[in-house]
């Protein structure tokens, strides 16, 4: 039904006005990830917002990165932070998706 209301983008994902958007389940809980851009037909994603939640659906953290790669098993996000004090050079985000 979101693809009928939004339309479909590559990779299974969803593209809105607000961007492209993606919904990661795996073993620790859910990761949505919003990206300002989907490039390399959805396997470089830029100005991403990702929110993680644990096994329960709670909330867990926000991260914001400048941008991020799909590699086996993992979104790697670069220039990360996860609050305006504190910063990382880097996140893993787990997925099932795959480049190819």
């Amino acid at each position: 039904m979101e693809a009928e209301l939004f339309g479909s983008a590559p990779g299974g994902g969803i593209q809105d006005a607000a961007g492209f958007w993606l919904n990661q389940i795996n073993n620790d809980g859910q990761s949505i990830i919003n990206a300002a851009r989907s490039e390399q037909q959805g396997v470089r994603l830029t100005g991403l917002t990702v929110f993680r939640f644990d096994t329960d659906l709670q909330f867990k953290e926000r991260i914001e990165a400048r941008e991020a790669a799909l590699e086996e098993g993992r979104w790697r996000s670069n220039r990360c932070a996860d609050s305006p004090s504190t910063s990382r050079l880097s996140t893993r985000t787990p997925t099932t998706s795959r480049p190819r």
